[in-house]
């Protein structure tokens, strides 16, 4: 882990043998297990196996770094993209560079300055850096916090209960905030401080993605009955809306300033802070991107269309008409049809094909009738590692020896099988 994180690290042999041992991948698999879905916290980790749990074989990015010896184990504390990492008081920034590793396969960057974030989050390679923010926290918009992790001294090591169960985890000093994630298939809601209510859980994403949507904004009770919980003909009352907006609160928790839902105003008004979404952060980078030479705008491109991760809820069955009738998905198909041809033409520039491609491919995920979109992917030069020349035609076989051949042309596609 360590070998991975830092290009420069320079390890005589006692001391990579020393961090080969150390390396435990079933208590690793098992810490991930723990960890779950979690955007951050600290847990309690015991030093021998739980054989209760099974192994965890994939996992989202996540940051760790251990805070003190317990009882039982280690604290350790953990944060993903939008989260909060603990550290101890005392800990400088160069305490935090050297304590903190990647829970993935990728590295960890570190910023102090809310340029050099911007710059690391820029450059970064898709999804394999996480970039950790040493500043004031209050110093980023809600749309820089959503894609960085910020730290905060962890002043509650007394509060911690040991246990010697793997399931027990401790509540985190602060809440990382919740992000509603709508570029999938299927809607999920990431930060939650609890699950939401079973018969109420289809309802509360929806609402939780509604505001997050119109977060800049107070929202009005009647908008939110007829707009998100009124389905086809049948109406949504008034005492379902308290409810579901009960089950929202307590699921999203509270922070500094209080619950992240605030209470319903005298004039039925729904005010929100710290809830997000991944629409919000796309819109804010192609908004970015647009302002600069499409050399700078491709790595915001790149970053934004690397967060679709589906067609955007295909498989909501029920509900959202209002991303449609308000106008999102038509500015959503716009953005990501820019950002793909931006992309697509800066990869095209420098002779990387793949990239080109992956870049349509992505902007198609989110309108798959684009004309634009589907014109350019067909002119993306094929069959690249077979060594073709984009600007010439000619025969390539496939393999050596007896194989299948096929040649083309600009001007018509023919097909010669031989053997």
């Amino acid at each position: 882990m360590r070998q991975q994180q830092f290009d420069d690290a320079d390890y005589d042999v006692e001391e990579s043998i020393e961090l080969l041992r150390s390396l435990n991948p079933e208590l690793l698999s098992q810490l991930r297990q723990m960890i779950g879905e979690r955007r951050d916290g600290v847990l309690d980790v015991p030093h021998t196996l739980d054989a209760t749990l099974a192994p965890r074989k994939c996992v989202d990015a996540y940051v760790a770094c251990a805070l003190a010896p317990s009882p039982y184990g280690t604290l350790i504390s953990f944060a993903r993209e939008g989260g909060t990492l603990a550290i101890q008081p005392t800990w400088s920034s160069d305490d935090v560079v050297a304590s903190a590793v990647a829970l993935h396969h990728g590295k960890v960057a570190f910023a102090e300055t809310e340029h050099e974030l911007l710059r690391a989050l820029a450059t970064r390679t898709v999804r394999n850096t996480l970039v950790v923010y040493l500043g004031n926290r209050g110093d980023l918009d809600d749309e820089l916090l959503a894609c960085s992790i910020t730290v905060t001294p962890y002043r509650e090591l007394r509060r911690v209960v040991p246990t010697s169960s793997w399931s027990s985890v401790a509540a985190p000093p602060r809440h990382g905030g919740v992000r509603v994630e709508l570029l999938r298939a299927q809607p999920r809601v990431v930060g939650l401080c609890e699950p939401l209510t079973p018969t109420l859980r289809r309802r509360g994403i929806e609402m939780l993605a509604y505001l997050a949507m119109h977060r800049h904004e107070p929202v009005t009770g009647e908008r939110l009955r007829t707009r998100v919980l009124t389905h086809a003909d049948v109406d949504a009352s008034l005492r379902t809306l308290a409810n579901t907006a009960s089950v929202v609160r307590r699921s999203a928790g509270a922070d500094d300033e209080g619950p992240r839902l605030h209470a319903v105003t005298s004039s039925g008004l729904y005010v929100t802070h710290g809830i997000t979404s991944d629409v919000a952060l796309f819109t804010t980078l192609v908004t970015r991107a647009r302002a600069l030479a499409n050399a700078e705008a491709a790595p915001l491109a790149h970053q934004a269309l690397a967060m679709v991760k589906g067609e955007p809820l295909a498989s909501a069955l029920r509900g959202f008409e209002w991303f449609l009738a308000e106008g999102f998905a038509a500015r959503l198909s716009r953005d990501s049809e820019w950002a793909a041809l931006a992309l697509h033409h800066d990869a095209l520039e420098n002779g990387r094909y793949e990239m080109a491609f992956w870049a349509l491919q992505q902007g198609l995920l989110i309108d798959p009738y684009s004309d634009v979109l589907l014109e350019a992917s067909a002119r993306v030069p094929r069959l690249r590692e077979f060594g073709v020349d984009r600007d010439q035609a000619r025969d390539t076989t496939v393999v050596p020896g007896r194989a299948v051949a096929m040649s083309w042309s600009r001007s018509g596609l023919s097909n010669q099988v031989t053997t």
